[in-house]
């Protein structure tokens, strides 16, 4: 759901700091946290998933899905398998992921 800051006394992550949210800042969550009812406003109830998206690689006869990896392991499939990908600044993981996926499919489809 989307919430609205109508009070003050919100504390939050902005930009990579802690501090405390201004009024009016808007933001997605899953769940109210407890801490804020009372202090925000309901704006949108969306649905926040993740990416459903499967990036399943056949890799000497084992399935490797690069979605389940962490950030390091996904460095360490690079490497493994010798691919000329790295990981871009500011690059979410879903995206890094998908770019690792496509180089591997294409090598592999040599």
């Amino acid at each position: 759901m989307k919430l609205r800051v109508t009070k003050r006394g919100c504390f939050g992550s902005i930009d990579g700091a802690v501090a405390e949210l201004p009024i009016g800042h808007e933001f997605e969550v899953k769940d109210i946290p407890p801490a804020f009812v009372g202090r925000v406003i309901v704006i949108e109830d969306i649905k926040i998933t993740p990416s459903e998206t499967l990036l399943i690689l056949k890799i000497e006869d084992k399935d490797v899905d690069l979605s389940k990896l962490t950030v390091d392991g996904l460095k360490e499939f690079v490497e493994a398998n010798n691919l000329d990908v790295t990981q871009e600044k500011g690059e979410v993981k879903a995206d890094f992921a998908k770019r690792i996926y496509n180089v591997a499919l294409a090598k592999l489809g040599e």
